[in-house]
């Protein structure tokens, strides 16, 4: 069944960064997350890098387990493949950490995480059909959604988002643009109540709800029970883009006023910037800035 595509970009990069962050929070104090991490002084990047403390105890959630010192991240969003040559061009970007570090030792140090919405059979083939190892399958399942791949020089997991389990990884197993009635929208609802202020929770939930307005059969029942769950928060965008509307002085109500501040609200938000659209309600000088930064 065809729907119609949400429009505007979402940022899954950083919704799936947050994600990673909410389900390893019991971590927090030992870990730090780096956002499209340079690997070089040119424009070559990995999706994150996850830095855990020299001293930070053995992290016990599954995903988490693995990690060393170095920690790359790479992210396939929901129209996208985790591809052979994918596959190979991450490791490529782990391993040239330690050159950008100028520190060779940290080869030892580092680990790569790929996380993507679809399962790689394709991958996966490849991979048991070109180990060297014999004594073992080289794509090693650790629980639902997570696998080890025991090959080349370092250690790296596979991550399939929608194979988690919702009881052990409510949010990154809900990081989807195509809700089902068995995603358990009510318990993320619950969930979120206790952390509605947090910037992570915001861009997260941010990019699952723009993702998922679908306007046929059982995808437009979800993606209305997805807004009725979080009315609040799409009811306190409309209000923010509304005060935005009354310091740039053009009239409340106007569609292309309420167009424009809605868009503004959603850059921000993709971007994480919570504080900046705070600051646009107070200071209209800053709001001309983000209007022209935002070519709106």
């Amino acid at each position: 069944m065809k729907s119609s595509k949400p429009k505007g970009h979402i940022n899954w990069h950083a919704a799936a960064v947050a994600g990673l962050q909410i389900e390893l929070a019991e971590h927090r104090d030992y870990l730090t997350y780096h956002p499209e991490y340079p690997l070089n002084r040119g424009k070559r990047r990995t999706d994150c890098l996850i830095i855990k403390a020299p001293d930070a105890p053995p992290l016990t959630s599954p995903i988490g387990r693995i990690f060393r010192r170095y920690n790359i991240i790479d992210y396939k969003g929901p129209d996208e493949s985790m591809t052979i040559s994918n596959f190979f061009k991450a490791q490529s970007y782990a391993l040239s950490i330690p050159d950008y570090l100028k520190q060779h030792q940290a080869i030892h140090e580092i680990t790569l995480t790929l996380m993507t919405h679809r399962h790689p059979r394709i991958l996966i083939s490849y991979i048991r059909k070109n180990s060297l190892e014999n004594t073992k399958d080289p794509v090693e399942k650790i629980i639902d959604g997570l696998y080890y791949i025991h090959i080349g020089f370092i250690p790296v997991q596979l991550i399939v988002l929608p194979e988690l389990p919702h009881e052990q990884y409510l949010w990154l197993s809900c990081l989807t643009n195509h809700l089902t009635k068995d995603t358990p929208l009510e318990q993320i609802g619950l969930a979120y109540k206790a952390h509605e202020d947090d910037p992570l929770y915001q861009t997260f939930l941010n990019a699952v709800i723009r993702a998922n307005s679908m306007k046929e059969g059982d995808e437009k029942f979800m993606c209305e029970a997805l807004e009725e769950l979080f009315a609040g928060r799409l009811e306190a965008q409309k209000q923010l883009g509304m005060q935005l509307g009354v310091q740039k002085g053009v009239q409340i109500g106007t569609q292309e006023t309420l167009s424009k501040m809605s868009s503004l609200i959603n850059k921000l938000l993709n971007s994480n910037r919570i504080d900046d659209a705070k600051r646009a309600t107070e200071d209209p000088a800053y709001l001309d800035s983000l209007m022209a930064e935002f070519k709106l």
